[in-house]
C-alpha cells in the first residue's frame, strides 16, 4: 500500500512537466530573425505545439525554413512575424495594437483563434490555405496581389464593426469547398480601386451587416450554388464598380452607388431586393450623368424603398432613370410615390416602372415646414375581394385619394372632405395596388391586395 502511494506521488509531481507548455520569449541573440535558431530564444529552445511565445516590441521573426507549431503567440506593438511557410497554431494568435502579422506562403491550421489588433497583411500570389481557424478581425486586414486562398473545414473570417478589409492588387479569391467557410462582415470590406480592371472572388457564404465596397472598375464575384450572399438589414452594398452573383442571394439591406459624385453600380446575373431593403440615391442634377443609377444584367423583380438625397434645385417634370435592366423587370412592387427635401423645399416625385426600367418624375414642389406629417392611414379588410375601407385616423378637412396599379401607372383620382374614412371598390383584376392620401401637409401610400 505504501509503495502505491509512493508511486502515485511521484506520477502526481510528474504531471505538470509534461502538461505545462514553455514559455518562449523572443531575444533575437541568435543574430538573425529565423524562428527555427534556438539562440534566438530565452528557453534556447525551439517552440512546439505547447508553448505560449512571446515576440517584444521592435522584433521581427521569419518562419521560412520550415514548418512551424505552436501554442499561443502574443505579437506586441511594433514587432512583426512572417510566415513564409506552414504554421499549425494549438490555441491562437493576438495581435497588439501596432503589432504585425504577414503571410505570404504555406498552410496556416488549427483549432485556434486568431485575433487582430493591428495589422494583419496576406500577400503573395502562391496559393494558400487556411484550415480550421477562426480570425477575428479588429483593425486592419489587408490582401495584396494575392492568388487562391483556400479556406477549409468550417474556417471564419469575422471583421468586427469598426474594422477594416482592404482589397488590393488585380485579383485573388477566398475560395472554400463542401467543407465549408463562412464570412461574417460587420465593418468595411473594400475592394480598392487600382486604376485598372481587377476582381476578387468571394467562394464562400457570406453575412454581410457591415459595409460591401467595390471600386471604380473593380468586381467582387460571389459565386458557387453552394454559398450565398446574405445583406442583412444593417448590411450595405456599395461603390461604383460591379457585384457578379450567382450564388443565391437574400437582400433586406441598403445598396448605393458611392464615388466621388454621381455613379453607377453594376450587378450582374442576381439581383435581389426585399419589402425591407433601400435603394439610396444621390441626384446632382437632371442629365443623366448627373444622378446615381443601377445597371443591372438580369430580369430582377423591384421591391422595396427608394430614398433620394437632392443636391440641386429640381423642376417640375424632371425625369431620372434610376434603374436600368438588360432582360426586363419581372415585376415591380415600390411604392407609387417618395419625397426628397432640398433647400426648405419639399420634392414629391412619382415612381414608374417599364418594361425595362425604373423612373422618377418631379410631380409637386411645396415649401417644407415641420408640420408636414405622415396620415395614420390603414385599410380593412386587407386583402379583400375589391371592397377596402379606407381610414385616414383623424376627420381631414380635404384629402386628395390616388389609386395606382403596381406600375405606378394611375388609375382613378377622386377628392373627399370632412370625414376620416372612404369606401375604395376596385374593379381591376386581382393583384397589389397602391392608395395615396395627399392633403398640403400630410402624405401618405398604403398597399392595397385584391384577392
Amino acid at each position: 500500500m505504501r509503495t502505491s502511494i509512493k508511486y502515485l506521488s511521484l506520477l502526481l509531481l510528474f504531471i505538470p512537466i509534461f502538461t505545462w507548455g514553455q514559455t518562449h520569449i523572443w531575444t533575437g541573440n541568435g543574430g538573425d530573425t529565423n524562428w527555427f535558431n534556438a539562440s534566438n530564444w530565452d528557453a534556447n529552445t525551439v517552440p512546439d505545439a505547447s508553448s505560449e511565445v512571446l515576440i517584444p516590441d521592435g522584433f521581427t521573426v521569419d518562419i521560412t525554413t520550415n514548418n512551424a507549431s505552436v501554442g499561443f503567440i502574443t505579437i506586441q506593438a511594433n514587432a512583426q512575424l512572417e510566415v513564409n511557410n506552414s504554421m499549425t497554431i494549438t490555441t491562437g494568435i493576438d495581435i497588439l495594437e501596432e503589432g504585425s502579422f504577414l503571410y505570404t506562403l504555406g498552410t496556416l491550421s488549427g483549432d485556434a483563434t486568431i485575433t487582430n489588433h493591428g495589422t494583419f497583411e496576406i500577400t503573395g500570389v502562391p496559393n494558400k490555405i487556411i484550415n480550421q481557424l477562426t480570425i477575428n478581425n479588429e483593425n486592419l486586414l489587408t490582401i495584396t496581389d494575392t492568388g487562391i486562398i483556400n479556406v477549409r473545414e468550417n474556417m471564419s473570417f469575422n471583421n468586427a464593426e469598426n474594422a477594416m478589409i482592404i482589397i488590393n492588387g488585380s485579383g485573388g479569391a477566398w475560395s472554400s469547398n463542401e467543407t465549408g467557410a463562412t464570412f461574417n462582415n460587420f465593418g468595411t470590406f473594400k475592394r480598392m480601386d487600382i486604376g485598372q480592371f481587377g476582381v476578387f472572388y468571394l467562394l464562400l457564404t457570406v453575412n454581410n451587416h457591415g459595409t460591401i465596397n467595390v471600386g471604380k472598375t473593380q468586381h467582387i464575384l460571389v459565386l458557387g450554388p453552394q454559398n450565398s450572399l446574405n445583406n442583412f438589414e444593417t448590411g450595405i452594398l456599395t461603390g461604383e464598380g460591379s457585384f457578379d452573383i450567382t450564388a443565391p442571394f437574400t437582400n433586406n439591406g441598403t445598396i448605393r452607388p458611392e464615388g466621388n459624385q454621381a455613379v453607377e453600380l453594376d450587378f450582374v446575373n442576381t439581383f435581389s431586393l426585399s419589402q425591407q431593403s433601400v435603394i439610396e440615391l444621390d441626384i446632382f442634377g437632371n442629365l443623366p450623368e448627373e444622378y446615381d443609377k443601377l445597371e443591372v444584367i438580369d430580369e430582377p423583380f423591384i421591391e422595396g424603398n427608394i430614398e433620394i438625397t437632392l443636391h440641386y434645385e429640381p423642376e417640375i417634370d424632371d425625369t431620372f432613370t434610376i434603374i436600368t435592366t438588360s432582360f426586363g423587370i419581372t415585376g415591380c412592387d415600390l411604392p407609387p410615390f417618395i419625397f426628397a427635401t432640398h433647400q426648405g423645399f419639399l420634392y414629391e416625385f412619382e415612381v414608374t416602372c417599364t418594361f425595362d426600367t425604373v423612373n422618377l418624375k418631379v410631380i409637386d414642389k411645396v415649401l417644407h415646414t415641420d408640420e408636414f406629417e405622415q396620415i395614420n392611414l390603414s385599410a380593412t379588410p386587407n386583402p379583400s375581394r375589391g371592397i377596402f375601407n379606407i381610414q385616414f385616423g383623424e376627420v381631414i378637412s380635404e384629402v386628395e385619394l390616388s389609386l395606382s396599379n403596381i406600375l405606378g401607372q394611375i388609375l382613378s383620382k377622386n377628392t373627399v372632405q370632412n370625414t376620416d374614412t372612404y369606401q375604395l371598390t376596385i374593379d381591376g383584376a386581382p393583384g397589389i395596388y397602391f392608395i395615396t392620401a395627399k392633403t398640403p401637409t400630410k402624405t401618405e401610400s398604403l398597399k392595397l391586395i385584391k384577392k
